[in-house]
């Protein structure tokens, strides 16, 4: 089934199978409405100044780029930072990542975090971890890492970390706030 075929039919006339897929189809919906936002996102970004009406790109985006957001989704400018950085990340540091997305086999969230426990590694590094990690992170993974109390039996912290130590750009050390779905870099086989 798909979610669209649902239109106009009562939600709560469908068994609790049909329920489910319906569900589904439109997670895999949201998820590929995500990809199409982030590449929209990079577009913008990437947009050169004074190209109002002509199309002009710079190769990567600068300082301001992220002005161009904040009106657009009517966000705050550290929103439209956050935005931006992970729109550039999984777009064009991590492709794989926006692949998945474009599938609708991942969602924003887990891109997120992805890109966050990737953000200091050398890209080749980055996209061994996106090799073992997206096979167990998408929507139809056949051996899908476990979520919430199941998640520390497994080894996927959230909360202190060392992999979190690391001293942050503004110099400042300590862990960071504990996200929706982090991921612990140790358990992860990089050397093949």
């Amino acid at each position: 089934m798909v979610g669209c075929s649902f239109a106009g039919m009562e939600l709560g006339s469908l068994t609790g199978a049909e329920c489910v897929e319906h569900l589904r189809a439109t997670q895999r919906a949201y998820n590929v409405a995500c990809a199409a936002r982030l590449a929209a996102v990079v577009e913008v970004g990437l947009c050169a100044p004074g190209s109002w009406e002509t199309v002009a790109r710079m190769e990567a985006p600068d300082r301001y780029s992220r002005d161009e957001l904040r009106p657009a989704l009517g966000i705050s400018a550290p929103s439209a930072a956050k935005v931006m950085d992970l729109a550039w990340v999984v777009c064009r540091r991590l492709p794989e990542l926006h692949a998945a997305m474009a599938a609708g086999e991942l969602d924003e969230a887990r891109a997120w975090a992805i890109a966050h426990w990737t953000e200091q590694l050398a890209d080749a590094h980055a996209h061994l971890i996106c090799g073992d990690v997206l096979p167990h992170c998408l929507l139809s993974a056949e051996d899908p890492w476990p979520t919430g109390a199941e998640k520390n039996r497994a080894g996927i912290r959230t909360g202190s970390n060392p992999c979190d130590r690391r001293p942050r750009p503004d110099g400042s050390s300590g862990s960071r706030a504990a996200g929706a779905f982090e991921l612990d870099l140790m358990r992860i086989r990089v050397h093949r």
